[in-house]
């Protein structure tokens, strides 16, 4: 069953994000010279600090989605529950992109989630998601009077290891 579901879970999702994870674990992140500087700094940040403390090295080298899915469904880190509870509003469609309202729980949240279309079908560009985040942890920051850097091992401290 749960290989069944991480493997519904990648469907959804484009393969460039498992570039991105390889590029943190390696530190090839780090745009060059003439490259213009990450939209997420922050966020770059938080998910290379959360590899390091709560991802066994052995596994970084090989670390893909599927297999970080399946390692979180394995320790029961993740509620299907709590995705059943997210719907989907009015989409638009630009292209070969689209977003979405999205509800949870039957409210309407800020949220506008990103796709892409790849071959004949929709998969949500995670990617697009990181400036987002990257704007509420500023945010967060903002009002709690925190670093970037106790914002990002507070958060981490929070994550079970995998």
């Amino acid at each position: 069953m749960i290989n069944h579901q991480t493997d519904q879970a990648m469907a959804y999702i484009p393969p460039h994000v498992d570039d991105y994870l390889k590029a943190l674990n390696t530190g090839t992140l780090v745009p060059a010279a003439n490259a213009p500087p990450s939209a997420s700094p922050g966020v770059d940040l938080l998910l290379r600090t959360a590899l390091v403390k709560k991802v066994p090295a052995s596994l970084r080298p090989h670390l893909t989605l599927r297999i970080l899915l399946q390692r979180i469904a394995d320790r029961h880190l993740f509620n299907p529950r709590d995705v059943r509870q997210i719907d989907l509003g009015t989409v638009w469609i630009n292209g070969n992109r689209a977003s979405a309202e999205v509800y949870y729980e039957g409210t309407l949240t800020a949220l506008h989630l990103p796709f892409l279309k790849e071959d004949d079908g929709w998969k949500i560009d995670v990617m697009a998601l990181l400036p987002y985040a990257e704007v509420l942890m500023r945010v967060d920051r903002a009002i709690k009077g925190e670093t970037e850097t106790q914002q990002v091992d507070q958060l981490v401290g929070k994550l079970p290891s995998l």
